[in-house]
């Protein structure tokens, strides 16, 4: 779940509490600390002295405003002059990228336990055979690639074919 699902799902849209985000998977108290940073950075750097709000907009939420910096990527060009006595022109484009989070988790489900058993019996323990490359067309759709490729170097095959299965956790 991402922070923004996880605000829609909130009474009337709005985070009350940054404490509140700590439930979404992958967030942690440095990253709700690189929030509160940011926001007061923002309201730090407004301006003082603001004109009288149009009554007809909607008003601006009570408590403190949160910033996020979302990754973005910049591609630029240079344009030579058009005409003598021009100047050259450069244009920037700006493309936002993907926000990331480590959201690994070192726990493994019983589907996916199975998954890649199963895919390592399919393999027949080769992942460089054709059969190992059928095996991982089934499980990285699955799971997705980045697990499938950590599920399949954790759980190897041991010597007779079998793999080990993980420890069991308490809930």
């Amino acid at each position: 779940m991402t922070i923004l699902r996880f605000r829609d799902l909130q009474r009337n849209r709005q985070l009350l509490r940054l404490e509140d985000l700590l439930q979404v998977k992958g967030v942690d108290k440095i990253l709700i600390r690189d929030f509160v940073y940011t926001g007061r950075h923002i309201l730090e750097t407004k301006p003082r002295s603001e004109p009288k709000p149009d009554p007809d907009e909607p008003e601006e939420p009570v408590g403190p405003v949160i910033g996020v910096l979302l990754p973005l990527r910049l591609e630029t060009r240079f344009y030579g002059p058009e005409q003598p006595g021009d100047s050259w022109r450069l244009r920037l484009r700006i493309i936002p990228d993907r926000a990331s989070m480590d959201t690994h988790d070192p726990g493994v489900t019983e589907a996916e336990f199975e998954s890649v058993v199963a895919f390592w019996a399919a393999a027949e323990g080769d992942i460089g055979s054709d059969l190992g490359r059928d095996a991982w067309r089934i499980l990285a759709p699955r799971v997705g690639p980045s697990r499938a490729a950590w599920l399949a170097q954790r759980f190897t095959p041991a010597s007779d074919g079998s793999v080990q299965p993980p420890p069991r956790t308490q809930p």
